[in-house]
C-alpha cells in the first residue's frame, strides 16, 4: 500500500470525527503510511474523548508516529480555528484532512422533526464545512510552495441511493458531495475529493473492509491524487461484510 508515490512520511494528517470504527482504520491507515496523525472528536464529551485518545494511542502503536487528540466540538467555528491554531504549532502544519464523522441513522421522513433534520445536517455536513474552512484556508495560504494540500470527505452513497427512512442522512450526504466538488474548483492549490461509502451506522469492519478503506483514503492523501480535483472514489461493497 505505501509504494513511493504513497509514501506519507513528514506529512500531518488530521482526521476529524475520530469516534468510531472507520474512522480508526482511516487513522491507522495514514499512520502506517507514514504521516503523523492528529484527530478530533465531533463533540466535547467525554465518551467521545476516549475513543479519540485510543484511536490515537493505536496510531502511535502502530507506526510509532506523532499527533494530538483534540476535544472539540466540530459545528464551532471559532474553537476549532483556535484547535488547529495550537495544533499546527505544537505539531506541524496540516498536510491531509479527512472528515469522517459518518454516523447514519434511519428515522421516517413523516415522523422526523426540524431538529432530527438540523442534527443530521450539523453531524455530517456543518463539521465538514466547518473543518473544511480552517483547514482549507491554512493551505491555501501556504499554496502550492506549500506541498499541494489534500482534504478527503467521506461521503456515504446514500447521497444518491434511495434507503427507506434515510431522507434526512441523505440530504446531508449530498450536500457534503456538492461542497466538497466547490471546493475543489475554488481551491486549485489543494486537492479536494471524497471517498465513497455504503451506509454505515458506525459498526465494525472486517479485515478485508478496512483494507480496502485503507487504500482509498492512503491514495487520495498521496501524490496519487495530485491531479484529482472534485472526484468520486467509492470503495465497492467496504462496509457490506461488516464485522458483527
Amino acid at each position: 500500500m505505501t509504494g513511493n508515490s504513497r509514501d506519507l512520511r513528514g506529512k500531518h494528517a488530521l482526521v476529524t470525527g475520530a469516534t468510531t470504527h472507520l474512522a480508526r482504520v482511516l487513522a491507522v491507515g495514514l499512520a502506517e503510511a507514514g504521516a503523523n496523525v492528529s484527530v478530533t472528536t465531533t463533540t466535547p464529551v467525554l465518551t467521545e474523548e476516549v475513543q479519540a485518545n485510543s484511536i490515537l494511542n493505536e496510531c502511535w502503536a502502530a507506526a510509532g508516529v506523532s499527533g494530538q487528540a483534540l476535544t472539540l466540538d466540530l459545528t464551532d467555528p471559532a474553537a476549532v480555528e483556535a484547535a488547529i491554531n495550537a495544533l499546527e504549532q505544537e505539531i506541524a502544519p496540516i498536510d491531509i484532512l479527512v472528515n469522517a464523522t459518518q454516523a447514519a441513522g434511519l428515522v421516517a421522513t413523516l415522523d422526523a422533526s426540524v431538529e432530527d433534520f438540523r442534527a443530521q445536517l450539523d453531524r455530517h455536513t456543518t463539521t465538514t464545512f466547518v473543518a473544511c474552512q480552517a483547514v482549507g484556508r491554512r493551505m491555501t495560504e501556504r499554496g502550492p510552495s506549500g506541498g499541494t494540500g489534500r482534504v478527503v470527505n467521506l461521503v456515504s452513497l446514500a447521497s444518491d441511493q434511495v434507503t427507506a427512512g434515510a431522507a434526512l442522512f441523505s440530504a446531508s450526504q449530498a450536500a457534503i458531495l456538492g461542497l466538497t466538488r466547490a471546493l475543489a474548483t475554488e481551491w486549485p492549490a489543494v486537492s479536494v475529493n471524497a471517498l465513497g461509502i455504503e451506509f454505515y451506522d458506525g459498526g465494525a469492519l472486517s479485515a478485508a473492509s478496512a483494507a480496502a478503506v485503507q487504500e482509498v483514503v492512503v491514495t487520495l492523501a498521496s501524490d496519487d491524487a495530485r491531479e484529482m480535483h472534485g472526484e468520486l472514489l467509492t470503495v465497492d461493497g467496504s462496509l457490506a461484510d461488516r464485522a458483527e
